[in-house]
């Protein structure tokens, strides 16, 4: 079939297949179904009027349409999920934040309660960290404080106030 014979009701149920298999691998709460199934709604609008048979099969495309724009959704709104990169300069940076003086326990009073139970879990787990990337590290205490039911939008303030603070 192709882009113009399909509706949203042919392919509706593949819609919800895919927002439901992104919600699940990226571990959001399906508390939050319908802002995400309305962005894959979207996705499909956009696949309808950008599809290219010659190219691509519509059910293909439109997969890889949604994922991209569920992908896009979760950068804009979860600013934690991604991990700044250093581009060689980590030696300086580290060399950098070493000579800055602070106080692990002003710095945590400095924080809401919840930023302040992050932070603790990260310094609490400086040993099992060490050669791990950033990256890794965050989605450990994502999962982890996802687990005891904190919704992302919590997750990541708490993470935007402890780099915030960092700076």
């Amino acid at each position: 079939m192709d882009a113009q014979a399909e509706t949203y009701e042919e392919v509706e149920l593949l819609v919800h297949k895919i927002t439901h298999d992104f919600m699940r691998r990226k571990r959001i709460s399906e508390a939050h179904y319908e802002d995400w199934q309305g962005e894959a709604a979207l996705a499909f609008s956009l696949a309808y009027h950008s599809c290219d048979v010659s190219k691509a099969k519509f059910t293909t495309w439109l997969w890889h349409t949604i994922w991209n724009r569920l992908s896009d959704k979760l950068r804009r709104e979860v600013p934690h999920y991604t991990t700044m990169k250093l581009n060689g300069h980590a030696e300086r940076v580290r060399d950098h934040r070493r000579a800055i003086p602070w106080s692990p326990m002003e710095f945590l009073q400095s924080l809401s309660e919840d930023a302040g139970m992050v932070a603790k879990l990260s310094l609490s787990g400086t040993g099992s960290w060490n050669g791990k990337k950033p990256e890794d590290v965050r989605s450990t205490l994502y999962e982890l404080l996802h687990g005891l039911g904190w919704s992302c939008d919590r997750i990541a303030e708490s993470f935007s106030e402890i780099r915030e603070a960092l700076r």
